[in-house]
């Protein structure tokens, strides 16, 4: 990782998320109070657009590079990764002083072809090197066929627009593809390789290549949950939960064979493991149509949803993979501001979940939104913390090879 060390991308990564928890805190206190000469649906796309560009996409890709590059590979991994970095932040601006318009969707095209470029780069590296085991293979070769196949759904609404169906049904799934690609099908899958890499390379007890295609593949039926909201036919709910409950059991066989070295695995990484598993439960739980009708019906459920798939599952584990990288360095500092995100995104994901279901209940929660905010502003104190640790870990190493 020493030259991912050397081009400040792990700062750059730090930095981001810290930019990232600023944004969310503006999207916060804008439920709660009125914030003149700032457009909420600006913001917000430019949040979500950061998110998956700037911190989710630059953490993963620089990892994966730095885990599987050969020498002769890595300048052009840095194109990869420069390009990410001029088109996230191209976004953040862009997208946040006029939305979608022609400067935005430069950017949001020029990321789409950064991602072409690495995925083109690292299918590559793949064949110059053997270090991988098969399922880490596997695994990181379907997280770039979902991170290139996402981009069908961006593509799709210029198009769309043109025929006239922008806020039609049509338009919204060609939304959805993105997400789902992006979150359950690239992010999710990629972080998993990255474990799988780290931890379980050279396991003796690997799963079954089915089990790995299965946890995989079950992805592409599985887009399916995300067109529930709008109430189809019977037989999409049937392929759905089909779909829900393939990936449901790979993820149980994965964890089946692993048991004994799961709990040996740090904090973060269980945590995003116990993510995982709530995340695939919820989704088959979702293609029963009295509660998916009931969970695409409320906007804090379909956004706790997205968040414990970024926060609880792909931050936890870029953050422990942070750590083995060295870029943290060690000590209890880290521990407690680990623990302190740990609590802080269980305490926001509660919020978002268990509010809509007191509802039914004729419960209602007082102060929801004012919590919320609390809560960001603390998630930002953490990614604060961090970014300390990224500099003061770096500064370290240059003093130990000063001596």
């Amino acid at each position: 990782m020493d030259w991912i060390s050397k081009g400040r991308y792990h700062y750059w990564a730090g930095g981001s998320f810290v930019v990232l928890a600023v944004f969310g805190v503006l999207l916060r206190l804008m439920h709660v109070t009125f914030v003149p000469h700032l457009n909420y649906i600006f913001l917000l796309h430019a949040h979500s657009h950061f998110a998956f560009a700037g911190w989710a996409f630059l953490g993963l890709a620089m990892l994966l590079a730095g885990r599987v590059s050969p020498v002769q590979r890595r300048r052009k991994f840095l194109y990869a990764l420069n390009a990410t970095l001029v088109s996230a932040y191209g976004m953040l601006v862009s997208f946040s002083f006029q939305g979608y318009k022609t400067v935005s969707i430069i950017f949001s095209t020029f990321f789409i072809l950064s991602t072409y470029y690495f995925t083109l780069q690292f299918l590559k590296s793949l064949k110059e090197t053997r270090q991988l085991s098969k399922g880490a293979r596997q695994l990181a070769l379907g997280a770039l066929f979902f991170l290139c196949f996402s981009s069908l759904g961006p593509l799709a609404l210029g198009p769309l627009m043109v025929m006239g169906l922008k806020g039609t049904a049509v338009y919204q799934d060609a939304i959805y593809v993105y997400l789902h690609f992006q979150l359950n099908g690239w992010m999710q899958l990629a972080a998993i390789a990255l474990v799988e890499i780290t931890y379980f390379n050279m396991c003796p007890t690997n799963p079954q290549r089915w089990v790995y295609q299965l946890l995989i593949w079950s992805n592409l039926p599985l887009y399916l949950i995300f067109t529930l909201w709008s109430n189809p036919a019977g037989w999409v709910f049937l392929i759905a939960g089909i779909a829900a409950a393939g990936n449901l059991t790979a993820w149980f066989m994965i964890c089946r064979g692993r048991k004994t070295r799961l709990l040996k695995l740090p904090l973060l990484l269980k945590v995003a493991f116990l993510a995982i598993t709530l995340k695939t439960v919820f989704q088959t739980l979702v293609c029963i149509p009295v509660i998916g009708r009931w969970a695409f019906s409320d906007r804090n459920i379909i956004i706790g949803y997205i968040h414990l798939l970024t926060l609880g599952i792909v931050t936890p584990i870029i953050l422990d993979q942070f750590k083995q990288a060295g870029f943290f360095g060690a000590g209890k500092k880290l521990q407690i501001i680990n623990g302190s995100y740990i609590v802080l995104t269980f305490a926001y994901l509660v919020i978002l979940f268990v509010e809509p279901a007191l509802k039914l209940v004729g419960i209602i929660v007082q102060d929801v939104e004012p919590q919320l905010l609390l809560l960001s502003i603390l998630l930002l104190l953490c990614g604060v913390g961090y970014f300390g640790l990224l500099i003061l870990g770096s500064s370290k190493k240059s003093e130990a090879g000063s001596v």
